[in-house]
């Protein structure tokens, strides 16, 4: 067979033998390939585009995954712990789509919901609260409970109002979901430590710390990955729940996420371990976006089957 050299210059021929006549007219002829070469320049990144923009943000994928803890109570060997995160109900994301993604929640069998961040992408002119309300009031039952933590954007459009957050729990009370703010809860033998998100004046790990017993099972919930590089969280050997990065949204061969929000960019999605070495992080991609295109990225549900493993950091 000619090489992809050969075969290019082959193409490029004004003529394919034998010589053409009304019933064998050639395939290619030389302007036939060069209308075919410019319209597939336009159209290749055309199509590109428009499935980055109005398919990918809205085909969110269920991943399933296993979650091994050391000293695992046996009471919860084989719960399905179902992490969301980065919904960003508000003016942005299309509020059918989250009505959707959160309608499949009651199909996959969950024992325990915990949402790691950004509930709402804030504005004055959009409130978020009656939509915030109408996904959350409709969540199946979770027997061992849905709980949250804040993320930069519950803060308001300059993650610097408090206030805002405060109206977020405000109006969640009204739900079943929990908020863990820089504490730590017990369910069934394992401790769920939660922190609101760095980048806000209600970040404190000082009382996570004071109740946290590093030498029994526990799990983290902390929006922004880069919280476990911090000096506070250096002993820190578990597992570690985070969304913030989106993944970056887009992904391309070669490069990568050309826009990570984050400090350290080997936190951008999926499981890694940290940088001590001691904890591993699952960085969820996110229900939601910032803005209206993924690419390679796809929104995610995250569900982990917990199992017992001695070895976790072995």
């Amino acid at each position: 067979m000619p090489s992809l050299k050969h075969q290019v210059r082959f193409r490029m021929t004004d003529s394919v033998t034998p010589p053409a006549s009304p019933a064998n007219k050639p395939l290619w002829t030389r302007r036939r390939f060069l209308a075919a070469a410019a319209a597939s320049t336009v159209l290749l990144p055309t199509g590109t585009a428009a499935y980055a923009r109005y398919w990918e943000p809205f085909a969110y994928r269920v991943r399933e995954l296993s979650m091994p803890i050391r000293d695992l109570p046996n009471s919860l060997q084989g719960k399905r712990l179902i992490q969301i995160s980065d919904i960003h109900v508000g003016p942005i994301v299309d509020q059918n789509y989250l009505q959707s993604a959160f309608a499949h929640l009651h199909e996959l069998r969950g024992d325990l919901l915990v949402v790691t961040g950004d509930f709402i992408s804030y504005s004055e002119r959009d409130q978020p609260w009656e939509k915030l309300l109408h996904l959350f009031t409709n969540l199946p039952e979770f027997p061992l409970g849905i709980y949250g933590i804040t993320g930069n954007h519950d803060c308001g459009e300059d993650w610097q109002q408090p206030e805002i957050a405060h109206k977020l729990f405000d109006v969640m009370s009204e739900t079943r979901l929990a908020f863990i703010n820089n504490d730590v809860l017990d369910i069934e033998g394992l401790q769920l430590a939660g922190v609101c998100d760095l980048w806000t004046p209600m970040y404190d790990s000082r009382p996570v710390f004071e109740k946290l017993d590093l030498t029994r099972p526990k799990l983290a919930l902390c929006h922004n990955p880069d919280v476990i590089d911090k000096k506070a969280w250096a002993d820190y050997d578990g597992w570690m729940l985070s969304g913030h990065t989106h993944g970056g949204q887009c992904w391309f061969p070669g490069v990568g996420a050309p826009i990570l929000s984050v400090k350290n960019k080997r936190y951008a999605q999926g499981e890694v371990i940290s940088d001590s070495g001691k904890a591993k992080l699952y960085i969820n991609p996110g229900l939601g976006y910032a803005r209206p295109v993924r690419f390679l990225v796809p929104p995610e549900i995250t569900i982990f089957t917990l199992t017992k493993d001695d070895a976790l950091t072995a």
